[in-house]
């Protein structure tokens, strides 16, 4: 609620806090309810409260789907706010006589009410997803054997090892993608030469340089921070020489994990030998230089 992150990532632990939400408010209505006379108008009149408010506030704001400016988005709130108030007080009097647990109730009961209607409105204009069969991988998709080719390489590996790759995109491979791919790194537990750094203490460090510099950039899809690092890594990988290998051991790389779908040489030879061949990738034990 509070914290940012250049690339707004803190909606990732603000949506998985909906759910939480949710059963707390559950939880809360349960206890506040429990015990108090009359729940069947007291239920009605907190529901009855937040859809009036809610229809109150659309009259200014409009029904959600419209772009309005801050002010008026303040004003919606503020007269939400007040409806919702003001009918609780007069509820409270009706049912109980201004009583503050009552108060309490109807405010909870009108802001649950007034949150069912666009949770209804969502679920009215939801058309399922029609199912897709294809006979390629996706580009998302991780596959099992490629999980277990990296389980093989960390078994066969020592762990002082680093790994290369070709692939350094989330999705689909071209100019632009998300660099957040860490499938060699998690699954293989090596360190790995270049693979994704769209969350690198780099990335971040280039996305406020170009940030400062007026350009209009994502968090992660920003330039990798050292540009010959990737240009050894990835010339060797789709045009490999002897000096290539040579600089590439030195920085202490054993393996090579090259993926079928990104650029990449035809052979890798002699420079390394091919230990395990899949369907999506290849895995190759670096030579020593002679």
């Amino acid at each position: 609620m509070f914290l940012t992150h250049p690339g707004s990532s803190q909606l990732y632990f603000y949506r998985t806090a909906e759910a939480l939400t949710a059963i707390l408010t559950a939880w809360g209505l349960g206890v506040a309810l429990k015990g108090m006379p009359r729940k069947g108008p007291l239920i009605a009149t907190g529901l009855v409260a937040g859809l009036v408010a809610l229809t109150l506030c659309r009259l200014v704001f409009g029904t959600g789907g419209e772009k309005v400016s801050v002010a008026a988005g303040g004003v919606a709130l503020v007269l939400f706010v007040t409806s919702v108030l003001l009918f609780a007080a007069m509820g409270s009097r009706w049912l109980s006589g201004t009583s503050r647990r009552t108060f309490v109730a109807i405010v909870v009961l009108a802001t649950v009410g007034a949150g069912l209607v666009p949770v209804a409105e969502d679920l009215r204009d939801w058309t399922p997803a029609s199912a897709k069969v294809g006979v390629g991988p996706r580009p998302t998709a991780l596959h099992s054997t490629e999980v277990e080719a990296l389980r093989w390489l960390r078994d066969h590996s020592d762990a002082d090892d680093i790994v290369m790759t070709n692939l350094h995109c989330e999705g689909a491979v071209k100019d632009g993608c998300a660099r957040r791919r860490f499938t060699v790194a998690a699954f293989s537990e090596r360190r790995v030469l270049v693979e994704g750094w769209g969350y690198t203490r780099g990335a971040g460090r280039t996305y406020a340089r170009l940030l400062d510099e007026g350009k209009d950039v994502r968090y992660t899809t920003v330039p990798f921070q050292d540009p010959s690092l990737l240009a050894l890594n990835d010339g060797f990988l789709t045009r490999p020489d002897a000096a290539s290998a040579e600089r590439l051991w030195r920085f202490g790389v054993r393996w090579a994990v090259v993926y079928d779908r990104a650029p990449h040489a035809l052979s890798l030879a002699p420079f390394t030998r091919e230990r395990l061949p899949t369907p999506t990738l290849t895995v190759h034990e670096m030579l020593p230089p002679t």
